[in-house]
């Protein structure tokens, strides 16, 4: 469950950044996609290819663990700590990144 919220969290940062970039339109345009740029930079350098085929999968198709793990045709489990480590990984990469 907690990868769940983890995830539920980046969509919610992801939303943020989306919505802040809506309301402020013009005046931070360049930082906006220099953040987005460190963003595509890590998962594509920092993430092993399951971590991001599975985080990928999460984010553009909104699929659960549960969805994920058929899909692939894996156990929840593994899918619950692919995307925990995918998760803290970023985190901090990005951490550092700013």
């Amino acid at each position: 469950m907690r990868s769940s919220r983890s995830i539920s969290e980046l969509r919610g940062d992801i939303q943020q950044l989306v919505n802040w970039e809506q309301e402020d339109a013009g005046s931070n345009t360049q930082k906006i996609e220099q953040m987005k740029q460190k963003v595509r930079d890590a998962i594509e350098s920092e993430l092993t290819p399951r971590q991001k085929q599975v985080l990928l999968i999460a984010l553009s198709k909104g699929f659960s663990q549960t969805q994920i793990a058929q899909d692939l045709g894996v156990d929840k489990s593994t899918i619950s700590r692919t995307m925990s480590r995918a998760i803290k990984r970023l985190r901090r990469v990005l951490k550092y990144a700013t």
